[in-house]
């Protein structure tokens, strides 16, 4: 399994993912990273978010786009 890194980007600037996450394609990184955006929006009350997908080269390899969440 490869190791991907979410770097998390807010308005303010972003946040790097010092750990990653292990997973056993692309695909599943992605879906991964999706789950998370929601999750953070709603935990941290944010109107946007968007996450950049890093392989273990340091290589942006996907980027979920910040969504406008609806309340």
């Amino acid at each position: 399994m490869e190791r991907y890194y979410f770097k998390v980007r807010l308005e303010e600037g972003s946040k790097p993912d010092p750990v990653g996450r292990e997973c056993p394609s692309l695909a599943e990184a992605i879906a991964d990273a999706k789950r998370a955006r929601i999750e953070m929006m709603v935990e941290q009350m944010l109107d946007r978010l968007c996450i950049e997908i890093e392989d273990q080269s340091g290589q942006t390899v996907a980027t979920i786009p910040a969504v406008r969440w609806g309340r």
